[in-house]
């Protein structure tokens, strides 16, 4: 690359890499920011709509346990809810008292294992796991919560 006139040759390496490291920037951000919201497609919508009915959650309380799926913080998950941050935290509480759980870990892990059962009584039309489990031949046992 040949410098403009007037300009030293530094200057233009300079602003390549300046250029280089603000698209790496953008890349990984944009990475980053779909990567962060897949958690909540882990389970289909059947499987998120059983799943709130036997949680006996509100709508307001499943939109934030997805974004909490999504691994969103209370302020993101308020943006795009339109609410307060403090009603954010309000709602996550009051999922915390109603699975019995004090960390958004164990709230993931809850709501894991609550999927797990359902799978498994076939109760709402959600396919088991283990494809054996039809014919009592698998392996996976899950103990009730």
């Amino acid at each position: 690359m040949h410098p403009a006139a007037g300009e030293r040759p530094d200057v233009s390496a300079k602003r390549l890499r300046a250029a280089m490291a603000q698209r790496k920037r953008t890349v990984n951000k944009a990475r980053h920011s779909v990567a962060s919201r897949s958690g909540s497609a882990l389970f289909s919508p059947i499987a998120w709509d059983s799943l709130a009915r036997h949680l006996e959650i509100s709508g307001r309380e499943f939109s934030i346990l997805r974004g909490i799926f999504d691994n969103q913080v209370e302020f993101a998950i308020a943006k795009d809810l339109g609410i307060s941050a403090h009603t954010v935290h309000t709602h996550v509480e009051r999922l915390h008292r109603k699975l019995q759980v004090t960390t958004r870990t164990q709230l993931v892990i809850a709501i894991m294992a609550k999927f797990l059962l359902l799978t498994e009584s076939a109760v709402d039309g959600l396919p088991p796991i283990c494809p054996r489990r039809i014919a009592g031949s698998c392996p996976l046992q899950i103990a009730p919560r």
